[in-house]
């Protein structure tokens, strides 16, 4: 009832927003993955260029979560809890403001990885973010995951929050792994702490993407 309701009375739904934020914070995504690695490769200027680039989006994203916030329909209007809906809103776009408080902590120190670490922490950030595409990619009709899945498309989406879960996890013991090397690394104990704070604030954007996971799985349940 709260759903036909909804359609009655809205013609423009809060899950139009939450893709349009949902495409800003993947565009950002992409964006600070590039920053990332030109940092990994010496190429400060253009590691600069694409970090403000990052920050603007983040900007944007923010601007897209405040109108929002600010025209959810009152009372019974909407198709699922709006507590629900507004965490999931509020973890993926947790998402790009650890991306961009990653690329402000790395303009503090340059690079000083040596090639197989830097292999590794290339890897790593490949795997973090494989969690945010995964992400994306299930909420990208997000007005369709609250209304008119089958069985079927209900369990294929379960499945893949499953899978995020599961990367989420691993990031978890890649991340372990990665500040044993750099404790063991012979650097100086200031830049260790840098690396080390950037590898923390790194694995959280996975944790934003499984809880904004979590989200969209109570979101569909019927």
């Amino acid at each position: 009832m709260r759903a036909v309701l909804f359609r009655i009375f809205r013609k423009k739904s809060p899950f139009e927003g939450l893709e349009e934020h949902s495409r800003k914070v993947l565009s950002g995504v992409r964006k600070f993955r590039e920053a990332f690695l030109a940092y990994l490769k010496n190429d400060y200027p253009l590691f600069e260029e694409l970090s403000r680039e990052v920050i603007k989006i983040e900007t944007e994203a923010d601007m897209i979560k405040g109108n929002i916030r600010n025209h959810l329909p009152k009372g019974l209007f909407m198709p699922v809890d709006k507590s629900v809906f507004l965490s999931c809103l509020k973890e993926q776009d947790a998402i790009l403001d650890a991306c961009k408080d990653v690329v402000i902590w790395l303009e503090f120190q340059k690079n000083r990885l040596n090639p197989n670490l830097r292999r590794k922490l290339e890897d790593f950030l490949s795997q973090v973010l494989d969690t945010v595409e995964k992400l994306e990619s299930m909420l990208k009709d997000v007005r369709r995951l609250v209304s008119s899945l089958s069985m079927k498309e209900r369990k294929e989406i379960k499945k893949r929050i499953r899978e995020i879960h599961f990367e989420e996890e691993e990031v978890d013991l890649v991340q372990r792994s990665l500040i044993k090397e750099i404790f063991s690394s012979g650097e100086d104990a200031l830049y260790v702490y840098h690396l080390i704070h950037i590898i923390f604030i790194l694995s959280k954007v996975a944790d934003h993407a499984e809880n904004a996971a979590d989200g969209a799985r109570v979101m569909i349940a019927r």
